[in-house]
C-alpha cells in the first residue's frame, strides 16, 4: 500500500477491456514496498487513472515488481487534505 502521484498511464484496449499501466512517483510507502523505492508501475483493469493526480493504492506485487491493485481493497483517488 502507498500513497503516489500517477506520472504517465498507458491505455491498452484488448478485445473486451481496457488495461492500463501507470508508472507512479511514491511519496509514501505503507506496507510491501521498500521505503527507499521512489517509482513503481500499477497494472489497472479499466481506466480513471489522472496524470498529476494522487492516489492511494492497496495492492499485490507480482514477479515483475508491478503491482495489482486489490478487487476489495482501498485503491482510490487521494483527498486533498492527505496529500
Amino acid at each position: 500500500m502507498f500513497l503516489g502521484i500517477a506520472d504517465s498511464v498507458s491505455d491498452l484496449k484488448g478485445d473486451n477491456a481496457t488495461e492500463s499501466h501507470t508508472l507512479f512517483h511514491i511519496d509514501e510507502a505503507f506496507l510491501g514496498l521498500p521505503s527507499t523505492q521512489k517509482q513503481v508501475v500499477v497494472n489497472f483493469q479499466g481506466d480513471g487513472i489522472e496524470r498529476g493526480k494522487s492516489y492511494l493504492i492497496d495492492g499485490q506485487l507480482d514477479e515483475k515488481g508491478a503491482v495489482h491493485p486489490s478487487m476489495c481493497g482501498a485503491s482510490g483517488e487521494a483527498e486533498e487534505r492527505y496529500t
